[in-house]
């Protein structure tokens, strides 16, 4: 997918203004009002066009029903995404995503995949699911990109870009794991009153997301969008047709 004059928005853009203002120098910084002082009093984080855009990548699926069995019925599934690419170009700078965590952009694991397992029997029915989130890298270590992984300031107040030299200047990126999760569920078919009783468990085994640093998302400790915050919990469902 090629996407000319990408359109950034939202709330969490105040970062990629900056960004882009410093290696562009074009019109988004009129978007970074400052004192008379020069420092920065406001940054305005209205949409506005970085570039072009590549997404390269595939997706793959595949299900299969068992033949009937004495045992009951069995369906497995299995579909996954495989990101190769997604790049930002701007004038002077490409962000390579793929594979990478961005306040601004989302998380980009560059794979991801769900499995499934379903039986019945009469009036029984049960599901597994397993959900997998590939590793991601969270921060930048080269600081003309984006904030670092740690809450290192510059040094010596020193605007960080300039002889850039990397994770000397304490700027750097961190490595978190994949995350996989399971979740299960059981139900009976009441059929002579119309009445399905379910019960399940999600997160099985309890898994945490990954504690990300507070510079790197936006009112949280981890990517709220992708990851179940919640831990193991259980419910339970009566559903009547009628």
């Amino acid at each position: 997918i090629l996407l000319n004059n990408l359109i950034v928005q939202g709330a969490n853009t105040g970062q990629t203004i900056l960004t882009d203002c410093f290696n562009t120098q074009g019109p988004i910084c009129s978007n970074i009002q400052r004192f008379s002082d020069g420092s920065i009093k406001f940054i305005i984080e209205s949409p506005f066009n970085a570039g072009n855009l590549v997404d390269q990548g595939f997706d793959v699926g595949a299900h299969y029903r068992v033949p009937t069995t004495d045992w009951g019925n069995f369906r497995i599934g299995v579909d996954a995404t495989y990101i190769q690419k997604y790049n930002v170009a701007e004038p002077g700078f490409t962000q390579h995503l793929a594979g990478h965590y961005d306040k601004t952009f989302g998380n980009f694991a560059r794979v991801r995949a769900l499995a499934t397992l379903d039986w019945n029997l009469g009036p029984w029915n049960a599901n597994w699911t397993t959900r997998y989130v590939g590793r991601i890298t969270t921060g930048y270590a080269n600081p003309c990109l984006g904030p670092s992984a740690g809450d290192q300031d510059a040094p010596n107040g020193t605007n960080p870009c300039d002889n850039y030299i990397g994770e000397a200047n304490g700027f750097a990126s961190i490595h978190n794991g994949a995350v996989t999760t399971h979740n299960a569920s059981i139900g009976y078919n009441i059929e002579a009153i119309n009445t399905f009783v379910g019960l399940g468990i999600d997160n099985i085994f309890d898994k945490q997301p990954p504690l990300l640093y507070l510079n790197n998302v936006v009112n949280a400790n981890t990517d709220v969008s992708t990851y179940d915050l919640l831990g193991r919990y259980y419910h339970a469902s009566v559903t009547v047709k009628f």
